[in-house]
């Protein structure tokens, strides 16, 4: 018996492949999709529990967050509000080289996740973690990654320096066992430390291992401003080494020096897949990014971690080579602090300093009576764990790489606490914004584009054959909403307003919203890779 049988008149039905919209009804029994008719059809199929009119409605599979950061999140927030409110059905975990899991017997509060990780079980391998997470009731499906930075620091700590044999072993063993545990691939965040003192020769060695079980290679690349071409060229020597297909990470360029780089990389790319490395990229809809404080160092003041850098603070002669090298663009480590500059940062949540938040650097030094470089050092020893937007991107770039055709969307942000802090407003809109600025309001895409990169392409790329599509026999994640009503409100300052427009939203063929209202419903499950 049909479970829901959606009359969709007129519906434009999306599959993955991009195809122009069509008008028909849907039917779901069991969670999967039973049958999609095409053509308006005269009267319900008999036998449906449930019938849901859809008329003048898009009907398309959910969206896919390739680059999501709610590891530990999703178990504070498994309600996933921010993101079922953009008709988002399925996030993919452990990007930038930061896992949950592994966490090392001897790891302190140097974990990546300092905001929640206390207050969550640690997880001594990526399969605990992985079980965790599957038994975990929770309104989305989950994908992970296992995070090189993780892993490294499970092995090395945070030390500026090359694995031994012995530890690359050990190194490998983690992964390895990862993935065996179903993780879809490795990632990386080489401007972060510890990624940051991996050698090439490292990260091609691990990857390796992900590549036995056909797994992807996502990475932030090594540099997003001066280096950013030779960054890329890494990550496809990386990938034509180990044979790994690639994800380059939120693909953008900071500083005004580096605008228009964002086109040669998509070039770059093009090149490279005629030579046979697969590679693609994801991309959110917004110019300035996510940062932190504690980022804002230099990699030498990072190397010893928060609690090293606050010890190295008070020395006269080390904060003056900080203040130094913050003014100046830097080659072997990612200079936020110069490419966005004191007016470009603007902090998102201090629980030290709540008055702060919603205020540039610039503001708050001002407040404060001190110089912006001044301002970082003293706030660094009151709360490390600040965190930040960054302004130095280009508008012209983003948009770029959001039409390219081997783009993908993502939101690069986590599952949040409606009103809580000031998160990058991506966090509530990513997906709506796509649809609602670059396809309707602005031409920019198609609606069949916009769908495609946020539905059919990311299924395509993680391996998922039963996701992503309106087809019988494929998983029923569907969304259905308002094409005209779609809105997004969040903005940078005041981000805490969910999206507008979505109707329904299933997971696994229940209702996660339903008549534009959260059910309550935790059908999300932990999807876990395969090898072929």
């Amino acid at each position: 018996m049909f479970e829901y049988s959606a009359r969709v008149l007129p519906l434009p039905a999306y599959g993955c492949s991009g195809n122009p919209y069509f008008f028909g009804d849907v039917g779901v029994r069991k969670g999967e999709i039973a049958f999609v008719s095409h053509g308006r059809i005269h009267g319900i199929r008999s036998g449906a529990r449930l019938t849901v009119d859809c008329s003048g409605l898009i009907l398309c599979p959910g969206f896919i967050d390739i680059h999501n950061h709610s590891d530990t999140a999703i178990f504070l927030h498994p309600e996933a509000l921010n993101y079922v409110t953009q008709g988002v059905t399925t996030l993919v975990v452990g990007n930038c080289g930061s896992s949950a899991a592994p966490v090392g017997v001897d790891e302190s509060r140097e974990t990546g996740f300092s905001n929640n990780f206390e207050r969550i079980k640690k997880w001594r391998s990526f399969g605990a973690y992985l079980d965790e997470l599957d038994k975990l009731p929770k309104s989305v499906n989950i994908c992970a990654l296992v995070g090189h930075g993780q892993v490294r620091k499970a092995v090395l700590g945070l030390t500026d320096r090359a694995p031994g044999q012995e530890e690359l072993a050990m190194m490998k063993n983690h992964i390895r066992e990862g993935m065996e545990s179903g993780a879809f691939g490795l990632s990386t965040g080489l401007i972060y430390s510890p990624g940051m003192y991996a050698s090439t020769a490292e990260i091609t060695e691990l990857a390796r291992v992900a590549a036995e079980f056909g797994g992807l290679y996502c990475t932030h690349l090594r540099s997003e401003a001066d280096l950013e071409i030779d960054a890329a060229m890494e990550a496809i020597q990386i990938g034509r080494m180990t044979g790994c297909r690639v994800q380059i990470a939120h693909l953008k360029a900071s500083g005004k020096r580096n605008w228009g780089t964002v086109r040669t990389v998509l070039d770059i790319m093009e090149y490279a897949r005629r030579l046979g490395v697969e590679v693609t990229c994801d991309v959110y809809p917004f110019a300035p990014s996510g940062a932190s404080l504690f980022v804002l160092f230099p990699g030498w003041a990072r190397s010893r971690g928060k609690d090293g850098l606050l010890e190295l603070l008070k020395d006269a002669e080390t904060r003056d080579r900080i203040r130094a090298e913050l003014q100046r663009p830097a080659f072997d480590w990612e200079n936020i602090y110069f490419d966005a500059g004191p007016d470009g940062l603007m902090i998102t949540l201090s629980r030290v300093h709540p008055e702060y938040q919603g205020k540039t650097l610039s503001e708050v030094a001002r407040i404060r009576g001190e110089d912006p470089l001044d301002a970082i050092l003293s706030l660094a020893e009151e709360d490390i764990d600040m965190s930040m937007v960054a302004g130095g991107m280009s508008e012209d770039d983003n948009r770029a790489a959001l039409a390219h055709r081997l783009s993908m969307i993502s939101s690069d942000s986590s599952v949040t606490e409606f009103g809580f802090g000031m998160p990058h407003p991506r966090a509530y809109c990513a997906f709506t914004r796509v649809i609602s600025r670059f396809a309707r309001d602005e031409p920019l895409l198609t609606l069949e584009q916009a769908v495609h990169k946020m539905t059919g392409f990311p299924a395509w790329k993680l391996g998922l054959p039963d996701r992503g599509a309106i087809r019988p026999g494929a998983r029923a994640d569907i969304v259905v909403f308002d094409f005209w009503k779609m809105k997004d409100t969040s903005d940078f300052g005041d981000p805490h307003h969910y999206s507008e427009g979505i109707v329904h939203l299933l997971v696994n063929g229940e209702f996660v919203v339903k008549n534009g209202k959260p059910t309550g419903l935790m059908p999300g499950k932990l999807l876990r890779h395969r090898s072929s």
